[in-house]
């Protein structure tokens, strides 16, 4: 029995959300708005790129609250009645900015093949050229797809994936409601995947073109390998590798000010059940 599925509507609502330069200007050169930045939002498999323009809302009106413009030298008594004030220089002086609202223009929409845990954005080598920056998906199989914008194509078009279904981790793994996190470096120096029973997926991002110098007086480098904006990712085992106290990890981040990247984890020690509370009180 063949069995057939067909999705009448897209998910609704944002469940992700990242502002980004992911794209080049759409707006002429000679016009008078301004785009301020990209918007990328994801939920569920729906994918949906926007940018964010600032145009100007009309000007409001002048701090006295009058809509009508003041006349080239108009005299006005002032308030104690024993001078004159020019009307037109201080409702001058006292005027609003002219009022900006900003709106969202959608550019493209995408229904992926998978399940959208994560959204972020990393800067390659690429970006010192195009300034633009790279857009790094994450599923919920287990993959990070890299991302890139193409004005030739006008869409995404994929740099790398990145899979890590076969790993001891995720093979082994009976929590079926285990959400795997996405970060990345503030620096973009690499990113980081948390994968089931304390797994770690890192991948690491070239900066400079000395990390690729270094390549150079390498053997066996293949001229991919020079061509790609990543080193080749690993997977590191928390509870082997660093401290076998780590039992369930609850989030991670990188700490900013650091000369390496550095990752702060919090983690409990314990696997939690409802069923264990009472052991617990015993201990």
């Amino acid at each position: 029995m063949l069995g057939l599925r067909q999705e009448i509507l897209p998910p609704s609502g944002v469940e992700f959300a990242k502002c980004m330069r992911l794209t080049h200007s759409t707006l002429n050169s000679n016009s008078r708005q301004k785009v301020v930045c990209n918007l990328v939002v994801a939920r569920n498999n729906y994918l949906r790129i926007f940018e964010v323009v600032e145009e100007q809302g009309g000007a409001s009106g002048n701090a006295e609250g009058s809509a009508s413009e003041p006349v080239p030298g108009e005299m006005e008594m002032d308030s104690h009645g024993d001078g004159f004030i020019n009307v037109t220089e201080l409702r001058t002086a006292v005027r609003a900015p002219p009022h900006t609202v900003l709106k969202l223009y959608l550019i493209r929409e995408h229904r992926i093949y998978g399940i959208v845990t994560g959204l972020d954005q990393v800067q390659t080598m690429a970006t010192t050229e195009d300034g633009l920056d790279r857009l790094l998906i994450s599923f919920r199989d287990a993959k990070i797809a890299l991302m890139e914008w193409s004005d030739v194509v006008y869409d995404l078009v994929t740099v790398s994936i990145h899979t890590y279904e076969r790993s001891t981790q995720v093979n082994t793994n009976t929590n079926p409601h285990f959400r795997s996190l996405l970060r990345v470096d503030p620096l973009y120096r690499c990113a980081a995947l948390l994968l089931p029973l304390g797994g770690l997926a890192l991948l690491p991002f070239y900066q400079t073109q000395a990390e690729l110098d270094i390549l150079d007086q390498e053997q066996n480098v293949t001229s991919f390998a020079k061509e790609a904006p990543y080193s080749p990712s690993f997977v590191l085992d928390l509870p082997a590798d660093v401290d076998n106290r780590i039992k369930q990890v609850v989030d991670i981040a990188f700490l900013p000010g650091f000369n390496n990247p550095t990752l702060a984890v919090l983690y409990k020690s314990e696997f939690t059940s409802t069923g264990y509370v009472q052991c617990l009180q015993y201990i």
